[in-house]
């Protein structure tokens, strides 16, 4: 078992998130070879359902065997996990949403079975007891704590405290060992962390350069200078792996990312890789010195056609918003005062063209706007404007009010067709190439189920047919791009800033581009006033000693998994994204494009699988209506409505939460966390809580 030193700061991280901090799914022992899955519980008297925890053993280049799989002793999941490197022994943690209040440390033995479990009054001194943060029930005792791990000497498991005291645990005897001097010995890594190659050159060449040497040797490249620099300084090639040196950092096929997907049912990630169908199979390479241009390629997949000329003849015809955000607000959720304001018809009298345009251009088949910079010699994707976007969400509000305004003369029919064409206009939106288009495409559609939800909790005396209304949904929900295929347009865009950081060399085939890196510092902001700084140098470097094709292959390895990710469904998905870019924080040196332009695509996710579960949710809600209507009661479960999309949480792949609750009925989704709350309000600062969307709280407006 190889033993290694603990990076404190990587561990702070894991050790210093709090009570509250999401709760543990996955944790892996220092070679990787052990993976703990846990499956969080669900609380709720009648659908409450254990905390599960499966571990797995996976020899190099073998499918997963499962060692064991039992309940563990948490209500909902611990806040964090350790496996032993023999896989003896797994350690946790706390509890979520009640931190130490709660399951403090247990440790599970070889056959998966809980050996025992110690209380916090058991682990910390009478004095450090009352020390410990409170926040509600849970009690962050970790806070600071410098060390916490497997000890890589003895079976024992370790925290070093704040103040320096140590806690042991004797994993054989399964006592509690105290020390209250300071931690002397070596710490098994934690799975999570990634240490730096000690022999990295660049690392080496950056201790040894001041911050002024460091922006000279830049400044004379940037000045047409030598582009390759002193031969110490940039043209360093990085030597080749040597599997025999255990010092050596893991080569990228073995990188944390790979080991993750490498967990998936298929022999290799590179194999699942080449069986998934590639959603754009024709991405042309970035050419150095002869760029390709990725706007012209990425215009192939759009059709500029009547619905886009609608929708930018729309855009032009739309006022600048200029309304008080407090005073809309009201309008938006409908106030009949607010509705009847001057200063709102007069908005509304001057979108009228837009709204037209709007509605004229969802009729049509759309997939995305020609994409085109402000000067037309400039090529580069980064560059793109997309200005139409913020006056086609603009428009959408003003649908929305004019639904409201439907509402209050009591048209409920009239006010439904104009929030579906709100939500077609989303999807038509969304299924433009870029990510910004397919975000916005989200946030329309997002005010349509708003706005239909509200009207259905309006609608107590059952003006609306529920029969029609549901079948309405057909006609006027547009599926989005698929987000697998928005990664390649992604892809497009960091490939075509790659072939412009460098050129031709006849002697090895590329070198760094002098203009390619100041502009690429522009772009990342490396530059400041007095021009280059020593981090600007530290990329030039990097990209120097890296060289084009592996700069290009780090990038293509990158959006392959998230490519594979994207086709995973949501709680897997979620792991892969998270796993993966965290990886992406260790690259950041060798690979600084990919570092400072890869796009947070873990956040994305969310949004668009939130998206998808509002789409789905607006319609359940109509279906559930619409079998009142026509049977006199409501279902007693969601099985009686039959197999559908619609009736599936995406956040879980399973049936969404519903019950039923006095002479009415409850509907959520469990949210981002996955994790079922009883219909707890979703709270957006750190996506916990679940997304109830029955019964609705209506705004009052007396």
């Amino acid at each position: 078992m190889p033993t290694f030193a603990v990076l404190l700061c990587a561990a702070a991280l894991l050790v210093t998130q709090g009570p509250d901090a999401a709760p543990v799914r996955q944790a892996y022992s220092a070679s990787k070879e052990y993976r703990l899955r846990v499956t969080p519980g669900r609380g709720g008297e009648t659908t409450g359902t254990a905390c599960r925890a499966t571990l797995q053993y996976r020899a190099r280049g073998k499918r997963p065997e499962t060692k064991w799989e039992v309940e563990l002793v948490n209500e909902i999941a611990p806040l964090a996990a350790f496996v032993h490197d023999s896989g003896r022994w797994v350690v946790t943690l706390d509890e979520y949403r009640m931190g130490g209040a709660a399951h403090t440390l247990v440790v599970y033995l070889e056959d998966g079975e809980p050996g025992r479990e110690w209380a916090l009054d058991e682990l910390l001194d009478p004095g450090e007891l009352l020390n410990v943060e409170r926040r509600g029930e849970s009690l962050d005792w970790r806070h600071g704590a410098r060390q916490v791990g497997f000890d890589a000497h003895a079976p024992h498991f370790v925290i070093v405290l704040e103040n320096g005291r140590e806690i042991r645990v004797d994993l054989e005897r399964l006592e509690l060992i105290e020390s209250h001097g300071p931690a002397t010995r070596e710490l098994v890594t934690p799975a999570t962390e990634m240490q730096a190659d000690p022999k990295d050159p660049l690392l080496t060449l950056m201790e040894m350069l001041s911050a002024s040497e460091m922006s000279e040797q830049l400044a004379a490249l940037l000045a047409g200078g030598d582009p390759n620099g002193p031969p110490a300084m940039l043209d360093m090639r990085m030597a080749d792996s040597d599997p025999e040196d255990p010092n050596q950092a893991d080569p990228p096929e073995r990188s944390w990312a790979w080991r993750v997907l490498n967990w998936l049912d298929s022999p290799s990630p590179d194999a699942a890789l080449r069986e998934l169908p590639r959603p754009v199979d024709d991405l042309p390479d970035p050419r150095p010195g002869d760029w390709v241009n990725y706007i012209d390629w990425m215009n192939t997949h759009t059709n500029a056609g009547t619905a886009a000329d609608l929708f930018e003849q729309a855009a032009e015809a739309t006022p600048e918003f200029d309304m008080d955000p407090d005073f809309f607000a009201e309008a938006m959720a409908g106030n009949p005062q607010t509705l009847a304001d001057p200063d709102i018809l007069s908005w509304l009298d001057r979108n009228v063209d837009g709204i037209a345009l709007l509605r004229e251009a969802g009729m049509h088949d759309f997939t995305g706007y020609d994409l085109r910079t402000g000067d037309p010699e400039d090529t580069r994707l980064i560059g793109v404007l997309l200005p139409t976007l913020s006056k086609i969400r603009n428009l959408a509000r003003a649908q929305v009010i004019l639904g409201k305004q439907q509402e209050v003369a009591g048209d409920y029919e009239a006010a439904s067709r104009e929030y579906l064409m709100t939500l077609r206009s989303g999807g038509q939106t969304g299924r433009g190439t870029t990510l910004i288009e397919g975000l916005v495409g989200v946030a329309v559609e997002h005010l349509a189920t708003d706005a239909l939800l509200d009207l259905y909790a309006k609608d107590v005396d059952g003006q609306i047919d529920y029969v029609a209304q549901f079948a309405q949904y057909d006609d006027y929900q547009v599926p989005m791009r698929p987000f697998s295929q928005t990664i390649q347009f992604e892809r497009a865009a960091m490939m075509d800033e790659i072939q412009r950081l460098y050129e031709h060399d006849e002697y090895d085939g590329y070198r760094l581009a002098p203009g390619g890196l100041r502009e690429f510092a522009n772009v990342a902001s490396l530059a400041g006033d007095s021009g280059p700084d020593a981090g600007m140098f530290a990329v030039g470097m990097a990209l120097s000693a890296q060289g084009f094709e592996k700069i290009r292959d780090g990038a293509d390895d990158f959006y392959d998994q998230m490519t594979l990710a994207a086709t995973a469904d949501y709680p897997a998905s979620h792991a892969m994204f998270q796993a993966i870019e965290e990886e992406l924080q260790t690259t950041r040196l060798t690979n600084p494009v990919l570092g400072v332009l890869a796009p947070s695509l873990t956040r994305a996710s969310m949004l668009y699988t939130r998206g998808e579960a509002n789409r789905r949710a607006a319609r359940a809600v109509a279906r559930i209506r619409a079998y009142e209507q026509a049977v006199g009661e409501l279902p007693q479960s969601l099985d009686e409505l039959g197999e559908a999309v619609d009736l599936i949480d995406p956040f879980t792949n399973q049936p969404m939460i519903y019950r039923l609750e006095g002479d009415g009925f409850s509907l959520y989704s469990a949210g981002p966390d996955m994790l079922d709350d009883g219909g707890l309000d979703y709270d957006r600062s750190n996506d916990s809580g679940d997304l109830r969307y029955w019964p609705r709280t209506l705004p009052d407006h007396d």
